[in-house]
């Protein structure tokens, strides 16, 4: 059976701009960034590759998800990053 773990680095690896960073070294579990008793429902998990990291968000909308389609799909996110020595990217293609 297929870890947390396994499953996140194959929904990595099946992103091109991801996958060529690397293999990911250790997996954050889900951290809320919302309130949980919200309308939408935000999660973080935070991959740490060789030389990237990689910030992986989750939105599911909660009254959806009594209906059973709670995943909601191309949600844009921002991310701030004000040091020059860091810089990011975007992807929507993990599932």
């Amino acid at each position: 059976m297929a870890t947390t773990q396994d499953v996140y680095a194959e929904q990595l690896s099946a992103v091109p701009e991801i996958a060529e960073l690397g293999n990911v070294f250790k997996s954050s579990p889900p951290v809320e960034l919302t309130e949980s008793e919200t309308e939408y429902v935000v999660r973080c998990v935070k991959h740490v590759l060789p030389q990237h990291v990689v910030f992986q968000e989750r939105t599911t909308d909660v009254v959806l998800w009594i209906g059973n389609r709670g995943q909601v799909n191309n949600v844009p996110t921002v991310l701030n990053c004000n040091s020059p020595q860091y810089s990011s990217q975007s992807s929507n293609d993990l599932s």
